[in-house]
């Protein structure tokens, strides 16, 4: 059985909400119990330490990629903003990324990263909207999709500025 895994240590997130000014959430600290892990029947998750840095790690306990799963705050009511976070992958062949617009653990946005795809343009994508099947193919084009040049294991910082729903 293959082991899956996903790294994500959150820094901060600034949301913009309406007319509302920025307000910052710091998860630096994370607390298990201010999260939604949905267990989609084959995602384990801990809060642990990786490569020095307290981190999230969930683990797809199965190979499937068509299957996504994501981790998220509860109570955030997030619509436009900037998220900035660290991510890395235990074993460089994970799709891995942040989610926001998020309706349910089935239905949302989500800008993901592929090390095992580095140096193409298939290294960095965005999927508009995830159905209840992981459904990238869908968004194959130059639209969707960047070339970039990512770590295999190591950390690396993402921010996305989210605008217009």
């Amino acid at each position: 059985m293959k082991i899956r895994l996903i790294i994500v240590s959150l820094l901060i997130v600034s949301v913009s909400i309406a007319q509302q000014k920025h307000r910052k959430h710091d998860y630096t600290i994370i607390k298990p119990n201010q999260w939604i892990i949905p267990n989609t029947g084959g995602v384990t998750y801990s809060f642990d330490t990786y490569k020095g840095s307290k981190a999230l790690i969930l683990k797809k306990n199965f190979d499937n990629y068509k299957f996504g799963s994501v981790a998220y705050p509860k109570g955030l009511n997030f619509k436009d903003g900037e998220i900035e976070l660290d991510i890395a992958s235990g074993n460089g062949k994970d799709y891995l990324g942040l989610a926001f617009h998020i309706k349910d653990p089935h239905h949302y946005e989500t800008l993901y990263f592929r090390p095992a795809s580095s140096g193409t343009i298939n290294a960095v994508q965005y999927m508009p909207e995830k159905k209840d099947e992981f459904n990238w193919w869908d968004y194959e084009s130059d639209k969707y999709q960047a070339k970039a040049t990512l770590p295999s294991t190591s950390w690396f910082h993402v921010k996305a500025v989210v605008q217009g729903l």
